[in-house]
């Protein structure tokens, strides 16, 4: 007998998300492609969110390289037998823009890049091959003499994804026109979830290198600056929350007489300090007595070296004459060359990412989709706290064919209208519309009547809270169906 589609066993929609949240990024992306509803469900920032949650651990790192050619590539370095993948970025405005000169940071899968093309900043996913232009900072200095510095991570506090940069004039003076600022660096802080800017307290702290991106640890993007006031050398920290400097000391070799001139890093969730040969690496955060130095021995035929990684076992990647990836054993102090299948013949170094779904450009619309949800609340509480449930109040009003007007719940998200009620012929004859206010009155001298809210209007709005609540009940099932199969195969064997 043959199967129709109605014989086939269906799966709750909360059971497959449950199941797919625990495949790796590859493979979901390929998954995109077999149904609509799969499609929706992989490519939802939420879901999207929620499988990082949940793979955070398992993800390898992967380095990053821009080419001699100025593209984009990768590595799994922890990978048996590497292999070099180069990517690209269909959405960027032309495939002559594909090309990228820097990069400014990394975070739970996004990358912020310099565009060579049009010195613009972009977010990238290298797994997806997504990306958004950022707009420009209005609060950057355009000069000449100016230094802008940026740093890329994530708010706890808000669910957002946030930039920070950092712009000043060298020696807080611009040479060309004489132009001061208030404080020596003028801050401002990009939210991706608003896709806007806004300009905060300005900060004291001299940066000295100009191309120092700022590196993303535990909810903080960092520099390493001297503080205006004695010119004594910490790291500062900008707390992405509450978007705040802070410092604490850096190793002791950090020279206070003059700016210093080393790039902080993330190396296996540590912070660290590269100097030339060696590494601090500060074992507990924030606390100066933890700071450990470890001995690179370069050999004499190496003439440049670059860490770039951490690898298990105490072993160090790093970059050799910007041609050839190396690993160094601090135990057993030796060499040995990796093998990266596909490496550009010369690379720079734009240190590491992990893979994931977020996507730069759906992931702001989050923010739009709670308000909306939010006002969608209010209504339903406002109709819930008249006399009787889901009545809303409203005034009474006709459109131009003298026929009542209805009333109706916008469903576009253009200019953050989403979830909004407004009037609209009934009968869709004439071209009647206004936005609707709902009237939380029982003066009688206004014009009211009392109608049942449609429910039909709000089916597709539920809180996150209660998807997760959902959820739970099907997780438990999800875990008493793979408990079942593990004996079966124990039973098999």
């Amino acid at each position: 007998m043959k199967a129709t589609r109605s014989d086939s066993p269906i799966l709750p929609q909360e059971l497959i998300g449950e199941v797919l949240c625990r495949l790796p990024v590859k493979s979901l992306c390929r998954f995109k492609s077999v149904s609509h509803s799969w499609y929706s469900l992989i490519s939802d920032p939420h879901f999207a969110q929620t499988h990082f949650t949940q793979t955070t651990n398992k993800m390898p790192n992967r380095l990053i390289l821009i080419s001699d050619f100025r593209t984009l590539f990768s590595v799994d370095y922890s990978a048996q037998i590497p292999v070099a993948t180069e990517h690209t970025f269909p959405s960027v405005e032309d495939e002559s823009y594909d090309v990228w000169s820097g990069i400014l940071g990394s975070c739970n899968g996004l990358v912020l890049a310099l565009n060579e093309s049009d010195f613009d900043k972009y977010l990238l996913n290298p797994s997806t091959g997504e990306s958004k232009k950022m707009p420009e900072s209005p609060f950057a200095l355009d000069s000449v003499n100016a230094y802008n510095l940026c740093g890329l991570g994530y708010d706890s506090t808000t669910d957002d994804y946030k930039v920070v940069m950092l712009s000043f004039y060298n020696g807080g003076v611009d040479d060309e026109t004489g132009a001061t600022t208030e404080t020596n660096t003028i801050v401002s802080v990009y939210s991706l979830k608003s896709d806007s800017w806004r300009k905060i307290q300005g900060s004291s702290y001299l940066h000295n290198i100009a191309d120092s991106p700022g590196v993303y640890l535990n909810g903080c993007v960092h520099w390493l600056v001297q503080r205006g006031s004695d010119n004594f050398s910490v790291i500062v920290a900008f707390d992405l929350g509450n978007e705040t400097f802070w410092e604490f000391l850096p190793p002791p070799f950090v020279n206070n007489a003059e700016l210093p001139c080393f790039y902080p890093a993330v190396l296996g969730g540590y912070l660290c300090l590269p100097d030339f040969t060696d590494v601090w690496v500060m074992k507990e955060y924030g606390k100066k007595e933890s700071w450990t130095k470890f001995t690179i021995g370069k050999p004499d035929d190496i003439s440049r070296i670059e860490l770039v990684g951490l690898l298990e076992d105490g072993e160090f990647l790093l970059s050799r004459d910007k041609e050839q990836l190396v690993v160094y054993n601090s135990k057993g102090k030796t060499w040995r060359d990796m093998v990266v299948c596909g490496i550009p013949d010369s690379f720079t170094s734009g240190g590491t990412y992990v893979e994931s779904l977020i996507s730069p450009e759906r992931f702001h619309r989050i923010g739009r989709e709670c308000e909306a949800c939010e006002r969608m609340k209010r209504y339903s509480d406002m109709a819930s706290s008249s006399n009787g449930s889901n009545i809303l109040k409203y005034r009474n009003k006709t459109c131009f064919c003298g026929q009542k007007a209805a009333i109706k719940v916008t469903q576009s998200e253009r200019n953050n209208n989403k979830g909004k009620l407004y009037y609209a012929c009934a009968k869709r004859k004439c071209k009647f519309w206004d936005w609707c206010k709902p009237v939380n009155s029982t003066n009688e001298s206004i014009d009211t009547v009392q109608r049942a809210l449609p429910q039909g209007n709000f089916k597709d709005v539920h809180t996150r809270q209660q998807v997760h609540e959902d959820n739970q009940g099907y997780m438990k099932l999800l875990i008493i169906v793979i408990s079942l199969f593990a004996l079966f195969v124990a039973i098999m064997k």
